[in-house]
């Protein structure tokens, strides 16, 4: 048993479930996932569109990566040819996209299991909080109170955990934040070098 598995069936977990938890709509579509916030579900009442506790945080964010993109390209299409603000305001929308689908994607949250084994139970393969099947790499978040699989990180600047279904999407953003970061430098470097 590792250190996580070991925090995670510690002493101090409660075993009754929030009120966030049990909270649901008028159509019994739940609207909460742990400390997530059920934005759009499909019509059989799966979420696909969650925000997290940190919501602060990913708006923030979004105007700041926003701002930063689009004010610099405008300043820049005073000074430079039209094409190279127009690739930095490309690269800056598909930036906040790839940003958007890493912050409202659903991170991998395991589906509830309604026949779940004592035996199980005993060999701590269900989560004690969220009674879920625990498969490998599958660990509970106390932050935003959900098991996640595939889990690699709880990033607060998304608002969520990183896991299986939004690891493609954060490495994009991070790539496109540098792909942004260089190409912006590369504009006030032309910008600072005009006669």
């Amino acid at each position: 048993m590792n250190e996580m598995e070991d925090f995670e069936q510690g002493p101090h977990v409660n075993e009754s479930r929030s009120l966030r938890q049990t909270h649901s709509t008028s159509d019994s579509i739940s609207r909460y996932y742990g400390n997530y916030i059920v934005v759009a579900s499909n019509s059989k009442g799966e979420a696909f569109c969650l925000i997290g506790p940190h919501w602060p945080f990913f708006l923030g964010m979004f105007f700041f990566l926003g701002l930063a993109g689009f004010t610099s390209s405008a300043y820049a299409a005073t000074i430079l040819p039209l094409y190279r603000p127009a690739i930095g305001i490309i690269l800056t929308m598909i930036n906040l996209g790839c940003y958007a689908t890493a912050a409202l994607a659903d991170p991998g949250i395991p589906k509830k299991n309604q026949d779940l084994d004592e035996e199980l139970r005993k060999e701590g393969k269900i989560c004690r909080t969220c009674h879920v099947l625990r498969a490998e790499r599958t660990y509970h978040c106390f932050d935003c109170d959900v098991c996640v699989e595939e889990y690699d990180h709880h990033c607060p600047w998304t608002s969520k955990c990183i896991g299986r279904g939004n690891i493609r999407s954060f490495y994009a953003f991070v790539l496109t934040s540098m792909i942004s970061l260089v190409y912006s430098m590369s504009q006030l470097v032309s910008i600072v070098a005009q006669p």
